[in-house]
């Protein structure tokens, strides 16, 4: 029975590799960022970086811990979690890849004192992108401000860290297919979340999310990043 199933997957597999309407689809990577903890002075991010490795079937999924300086938005402490490879191309082949120097998220939490925090399911506050930066405002007037300027060169040097940290596997056609400049601009940024840390710690910043597309290979990524006061 068991080879009678095996056969059938994998005629099931040749006829979909030979017919063009399930042609092999680009190599797509993307990331996305999720708040994990947050303590007086810092907040701890979990960030996945994925790849399709230009397979329906594969997916490849890095994890890390970055530790973000409320006050300067800048990152004290990158580590990698983990590295798993996903494929079902036959049955589910799945493949934990040793690291060096991995860290327990949890353990991290509890070694800095931090509470546990997640993305907001809901959108209330009034941020925005208003031409070359990144404002939060109340009946007051503007609470928060940011430039471009001083958000992208941030955002790219957290980015490069990662990608720095845990090389990808795998380069068709000899470039990595997570570009950067491809998709850290204005124009294909929005805001889609934010979330207030005045009364979670002693620090009066926003942290907001931003969802920039890269159109020319339709990722899609999650970007946290911290937003000061005016």
């Amino acid at each position: 029975m068991r080879s009678w199933v095996r056969s059938l997957k994998l005629f099931a597999l040749l006829a979909a590799l030979a017919t063009p309407a399930v042609a092999t689809p680009p190599q797509i990577v993307w990331v996305k960022d999720q708040l994990f903890a947050i303590s007086a002075t810092q907040v701890l991010i979990l960030r996945t970086i994925s790849d399709n490795h230009g397979y329906h079937q594969t997916e490849q999924t890095d994890t890390f811990l970055i530790v973000r300086d409320l006050a300067t938005g800048q990152d004290i402490s990158i580590n990698a979690v983990e590295r798993v490879v996903a494929n079902s191309v036959i049955d589910v082949d799945i493949t934990h890849y040793p690291l060096d120097n991995v860290v327990n998220p949890y353990a991290v939490r509890q070694e800095l004192n931090a509470a546990p925090l997640s993305d907001p399911r809901r959108f209330h506050l009034n941020v925005e992108i208003y031409d070359d930066a990144v404002r939060a405002s109340d009946h007051e007037g503007v609470t928060h401000y940011a430039r471009w300027s001083d958000i992208f060169p941030s955002i790219f040097a957290s980015l490069q860290s990662t990608r720095d940290l845990l090389p990808i596997l795998k380069m068709e056609g000899g470039f990595d297919a997570l570009d950067l400049d491809g998709f850290l601009h204005p124009v294909g940024c929005e805001v889609v979340a934010a979330a207030n840390t005045r009364y979670i710690s002693t620090i009066d910043t926003m942290l907001v999310q931003l969802a920039c597309e890269d159109e020319e290979v339709g990722a899609r990524h999650l970007i946290w990043f911290v937003l000061p006061a005016a």
